[in-house]
């Protein structure tokens, strides 16, 4: 997964220049990393300014994920089996996005949203 700006970096070199400084996670995208992390504030307690360390930390690991998923040679969603249930909005891209990454989408044969979510929990537990 790449940075937005390999593709200002492509347009200005007029080429396919190399990917490895703009990769999302990598040491060339850390100053990024940076700027994604929400401001600590200074008002609030310190349990407040703690939360807020925590959601920064959150937020750069999970933007390094995709490069130790690529370096590890695993894919995202590998060996998932996802349904979704009914009503869901935007299926047809988030099937795209767990398939992409080694996942499998169910069929949801359920009418009833909260039987497939009984289901789905009493599944889940039985795998344990």
């Amino acid at each position: 997964m790449l940075h937005k700006s390999y593709l200002d970096a492509c347009a200005r070199e007029s080429r396919w220049v190399d990917e490895t400084p703009y990769e999302w996670g990598g040491p060339g995208t850390e100053p990024l990393l940076m700027q994604l992390s929400p401001a600590i504030s200074t008002r609030g307690g310190p349990q407040q300014q703690q939360q807020q360390k925590q959601q920064a930390a959150q937020i750069r690991d999970l933007a390094r994920s995709a490069r130790r998923w690529r370096l590890a040679g695993g894919h995202a969603f590998q060996n998932w089996r996802v349904i979704f249930g009914p009503g869901c909005d935007k299926e047809t891209s988030f099937r795209r996005v767990i398939e992409s990454g080694g996942g499998q989408v169910r069929a949801c044969l359920f009418v009833y949203p909260s039987l497939t979510v009984w289901l789905f929990l009493h599944i889940y537990a039985l795998s344990l």
